[in-house]
């Protein structure tokens, strides 16, 4: 009996060897594994972190865009018929100079009055239009020259009028809305310091 208990032992101790045997490559296996799973989890976290940057440098990208676009929306409202406008300053002065012409006339038929009445109409008519969309005259007679607004088509030397002084407006400028469109021609004072 004390024989069995012995081989039962040694059964035992095997078995617990094996064990420990199994244990310790199970350990070694589970810290391999922790190691592999914390290196895909640092990868990850990289990958998130890159993507996060990405995210909100495509948002980033997006808000500008959508500005950039809104400007443009707002730019073309503003200025989109601006072909259509300036083709119709050659209207307006045609109407400017027929209203002109009928006026220094001495006399006029009544039918010939009421086309100048209905020319004065359209004429009217046609510069409130263009005035809502935005077109404004510049007034530029008596102002300072200013290259930026007026194209000086003559000079004069008189001195009831200042050095640089508009004297005469011989084509009318416009603007829409900020920007000119036209820039007036003008007669332009020179003072005697500036012939010589």
């Amino acid at each position: 009996m004390e024989e069995e208990l012995k081989q039962e032992n040694e059964k035992s101790n095997v078995e617990n060897e094996i064990s420990k045997e199994e244990l310790l490559e199970k350990l070694s296996n589970l810290e391999k594994e922790y190691e592999a799973q914390k290196e895909k989890c640092s990868k990850l976290e990289t990958l998130l972190r890159v993507s996060n940057e990405k995210l909100v440098s495509l948002q980033r990208e997006l808000e500008q865009l959508k500005d950039h676009y809104r400007k443009e929306k707002e730019h073309l409202k503003k200025y989109g018929h601006e072909g259509l406008v300036k083709d119709m300053l050659d209207v307006l002065d045609n109407f400017e100079r027929a209203i002109t012409q009928f006026n220094s006339m001495e006399s006029l038929d009544p039918n010939t009055k009421n086309i100048l009445i209905g020319v004065d109409m359209i004429y009217k008519d046609l510069k409130n239009i263009l005035k809502k969309h935005g077109l404004e005259e510049l007034e530029l007679k008596g102002q300072m020259f200013d290259p930026t607004l007026a194209e000086a088509v003559d000079t004069i030397q008189d001195e009831n009028f200042g050095p640089d002084e508009i004297v005469e407006v011989t084509t009318k400028g416009y603007k829409l809305h900020d920007k000119v469109i036209r820039a007036g021609k003008v007669i332009v004072n020179i003072s005697r310091e500036e012939i010589t």
